[in-house]
C-alpha cells in the first residue's frame, strides 16, 4: 500500500488502523522525505480554541468561557468546551436523523444520495451535513489532545497550553512528537524505514520520535551529483538579526540586484525566508530586475497594477511556477519565496542560480518554537540547518545538472563551524568560502 502521512495519521486517529484491521501490523512501513514527520505530527495536534469563535460559528455555548493563562486551570476550561461541542454534534446528527433518514445513504453510495429528495431539501440536507463536518474539525484536535495524555503530570510535559495575549484564546501544541509517532504510527508495523536527503542528526531525529538509539540503524550515503557542478558560495554581505533587522533588511534589494547582473538571461530562485524581507527585496531593486521577479505580492506592491486595481491579485506558489516555466525562458524571471525551500522541482534552466539570502530560523514568536528552543537548543539549530539543506537542492536535480546557490548570511560561517560535525559531506564538498 502507498499513502501519505497525513492520510495514516487520520485514518489511525479515526479508527481504520483497528487491531484486527488488514492494515496493522505490517512487516515495515517505509516513510519518505521523513525530515517532514516531526511538522506532520505537530500540524496534526495542534490547534486553536477560541470560545467566541465557536459560538458564532456553531451557536455554542462557549462565549462566557473565560482562560486565566494559568494551564492548569484552562485545561478544564478545555474539557468543558469539549463537552459543549460533542453534545451540539450529536444534537446535529440526531436532528438530521430525525429530518431526513435518507440522508444515512449519504457517503455510502453517493449515486443514491439525493435520491427521494427534491433540490430544496437535498441542499438542506447538504447544508446541516457541512456544518457537521465543520463542527467535527473543531472536536477532533481536542480530542487528540484527550487522548494523548494520561495524567495531569504527563501534560506539562507533553503540550504546551499558551493564552494570546490579544483575545480569549487558546493554542495547544505538542512540545515533542514522540507521544504522537508511537500513538499513531508505532502500531502499525514491526519495523520503520526513514528516507530523506536531510534527515538531521541521528539523536535528534530519535529524540523527536521517540526512538531508542541503540535500535535504530543510521546509515548516511554520499550524493551521486558531482558537488563542482553545484557550489554553494558563501559571500558574507548582510546581517538580519533582530538588533541590525530594520537598518539592514533596506539594503537587500542592492545585493540581488548585483547577484542578477551576473545572471542577466537565466532563470533563478530567492529564498527571501520571510515575505517581509521578499517584500523589501521587490521594492528595493532596479525597475529591470523588478519585472524579472516573480513574487506572491508583486501586484500588490506594483504601483502601476495597484493603481488600477483595487483587490491586486495575490499569487500561489503554484501560480508563480507556472508563470516561470511558461514565459521564462526569454524572460530570464526569478522566483521570490519565503516558502520554496523544499518541495519544488527546478531542474535544468528552470534555475540556474538561487540566493539564500538569511539562515531560515523558525520563528520565536510561536509558543512552541520558543519553548521548544529553550528546553532543546539543538532541535532549534538543527531544524535551521534541515532548512538550508533542503533549499541548497531545489536547483540541481539530477547528475548532470548544475547551478550555483548564493548564501549572503553573515552569520553563517559562524553557525557553520559550530554544527559542521553535523551536516553530511555531499553538502560540505559544494561549499565555496
Amino acid at each position: 500500500m502507498i499513502t501519505n502521512p497525513v492520510y495514516m495519521l487520520y485514518s489511525t486517529h479515526c479508527g481504520f488502523a483497528k487491531e484486527d484491521s488488514p492494515w496493522v501490523e505490517r512487516d515495515a512501513v517505509i516513510f519518505d522525505e521523513a525530515h517532514n514527520i516531526e511538522n506532520h505530527l505537530v500540524s496534526f495536534a495542534e490547534s486553536d480554541v477560541d470560545p467566541e469563535k465557536l459560538h458564532e460559528d456553531f451557536g455554542v455555548a462557549t462565549r462566557g468561557i473565560a482562560f486565566t493563562g494559568r494551564p492548569e486551570e484552562d485545561y478544564f476550561k478545555v474539557i468543558e468546551i469539549y463537552n459543549i461541542l460533542t453534545a451540539k454534534a450529536i444534537e446535529l446528527a440526531e436532528k438530521l436523523e430525525q429530518e431526513f433518514p435518507q440522508s444515512r445513504l449519504v457517503g455510502i453510495d453517493p449515486r443514491q444520495w439525493a435520491k427521494g429528495f427534491n433540490d430544496k431539501v437535498a441542499d438542506k440536507v447538504r447544508k446541516m451535513n457541512a456544518k457537521i463536518y465543520q463542527l467535527d474539525k473543531s472536536i477532533q484536535p481536542l480530542k487528540i489532545f484527550f487522548n494523548t495524555h494520561a495524567t495531569p503530570e504527563e501534560l506539562s510535559q507533553r503540550w504546551i497550553i499558551d493564552k494570546s495575549k490579544d483575545k480569549n484564546s487558546l493554542k495547544l501544541s505538542p512540545i515533542y512528537g514522540d507521544f504522537l509517532f508511537h500513538e499513531y504510527f508505532g502500531k502499525l508495523a514491526e519495523k520503520f524505514m526513514f528516507l530523506s536527503a536531510t534527515l538531521g542528526t541521528k539523536e535528534q531525529f530519535c529524540k523527536e520520535l521517540g526512538i531508542d538509539e541503540d535500535e535504530c540503524f543510521f546509515m548516511e550515503t554520499d550524493s551521486p551529483f558531482d558537488p563542482a557542478l553545484s557550489p554553494v558560495i558563501v559571500m558574507p554581505s548582510i546581517k538580519l538579526s533582530k538588533d541590525v533587522y530594520a537598518q539592514n533588511v533596506k539594503k537587500v534589494g542592492n545585493l540581488i540586484d548585483e547577484i542578477l547582473k551576473l545572471h542577466p538571461d537565466q532563470r533563478g530562485l530567492i529564498h527571501g525566508v520571510t515575505y517581509d524581507i521578499c517584500a523589501n527585496i521587490y521594492r528595493g531593486v532596479t525597475p529591470k530586475n523588478q519585472r524579472r521577479l516573480l513574487y506572491r505580492d508583486m501586484d500588490v506592491l506594483s504601483n502601476a497594477v495597484a493603481g488600477k486595481n483595487m483587490y491586486p491579485k495575490k499569487y500561489k506558489n503554484d501560480e508563480l511556477l507556472a508563470i516561470h516555466e511558461k514565459k521564462g525562458g526569454a524572460y530570464g524571471s526569478v522566483l521570490l519565496s519565503p516558502s520554496m525551500m523544499e518541495g519544488v522541482d527546478l531542474y535544468d534552466d528552470l534555475s540556474s542560480f538561487q540566493v539564500i539570502i538569511k539562515l531560515p530560523w523558525a520563528n520565536l514568536g510561536d509558543p512552541r518554537v520558543k519553548i521548544k528552543s529553550q528546553l532543546d537548543p539543538n532541535w532549534y539549530k538543527n531544524k535551521m540547518w534541515l532548512g538550508i539543506l533542503q533549499a541548497s537542492g531545489r536547483s540541481t536535480r539530477h547528475e548532470t545538472d548544475s547551478s550555483i546557490t548564493y548564501v549572503l548570511d553573515q552569520n553563517f560561517k559562524f553557525f557553520y563551524q559550530e554544527w559542521e560535525r553535523f551536516l553530511p559531506d555531499w553538502f560540505k564538498k559544494r561549499l565555496v568560502f
